[in-house]
């Protein structure tokens, strides 16, 4: 069996010393384990990352940047993170994702993986484990919903991005992703 988790960041954040560890667990117990990551500061060899070129590199800095233009017409609160997944990366074009057994999806955000980009992954017909490591797979865009529970409907006049509109964003990304996720 083999299974890639894949993940922002190899060491920095809660998330990537949870799929470090699970990625060792399953290695030493004989499963084919790998992570692939946008933003790769160690050098382990069981984690590979997409960007490693410096204009790769270039890109991932700037596509949290893209995604956040997003939101500018939007009064958000400035303690709140959401990310619209709008530009992302592809990964369905790398042989450890296509060879995978198993897909298992951590922290994503930031530029790393895009609505679209989770639409082919599940094109590929391959199981899809989501580990949550905060709560951006079931909102409307946002990581924490801080007490809002709009999250459980279809989202809209997002308290977080101080928005009035039913018709929102964070509608528009919850209806997108009943759509991708077929929940």
């Amino acid at each position: 069996m083999k299974v890639i988790h894949i993940n922002k960041s190899d060491i920095i954040g809660g998330s990537a010393r949870a799929v470090f560890r699970l990625n060792q667990a399953l290695s030493k117990n004989q499963i084919a384990s790998n992570v692939l990551v946008q933003e790769k500061d160690g050098d382990h060899e069981k984690i590979k990352t997409v960007a490693k070129t410096k204009f790769q590199k270039g890109l991932a800095l700037l596509r949290p940047i893209l995604n956040h233009l997003f939101l500018t017409h939007y009064n958000k609160k400035s303690n709140i993170t959401f990310s619209p997944a709008k530009i992302g990366v592809d990964i369905t074009k790398y042989d450890i994702v296509r060879k995978a057994d198993i897909i298992n999806l951590h922290w994503i955000n930031w530029g790393y993986l895009s609505l679209s980009s989770i639409k082919k992954l599940n094109k590929l017909n391959k199981p899809i484990v989501w580990t949550f490591h905060d709560m951006w797979a079931f909102t409307g865009g946002c990581q924490y919903s801080h007490g809002c529970k709009k999250y459980r409907q279809k989202c809209g006049k997002c308290p977080l991005l101080n928005s009035s509109k039913q018709n929102d964003i964070s509608r528009k990304i919850w209806n997108k992703k009943k759509r991708i996720l077929k929940i």
